[in-house]
């Protein structure tokens, strides 16, 4: 099993705590997913630290999100503006 660096821990916690900043529900959020796909996805709220979608999907992680609402973002470095 490979081992996950503190750096990209610390990566994944800010992500979650910017993306729960960010995000209502109803937005637009791509993402990208294992095999290279990038779905787009209604938001529909929280499941802990994963993201869940309007049709139920509940393993979205934030730290892998590209877009909001068809707007690209860096979700590491976002600032305190809508999306």
């Amino acid at each position: 099993m490979p081992t996950i660096s503190r750096e990209r821990i610390a990566q994944c916690k800010l992500a979650i705590a910017n993306a729960k900043e960010v995000l209502k529900k109803g937005d637009r959020i791509k993402v990208s997913r294992f095999g290279g796909l990038k779905p787009t996805y209604t938001f529909e709220g929280w499941d802990g630290n994963w993201m869940r979608s309007k049709s139920g999907i509940d393993d979205l992680a934030p730290i892998q999100i590209e877009k909001i609402n068809g707007k690209e973002i860096d979700i590491l470095n976002i600032s305190k503006e809508k999306h």
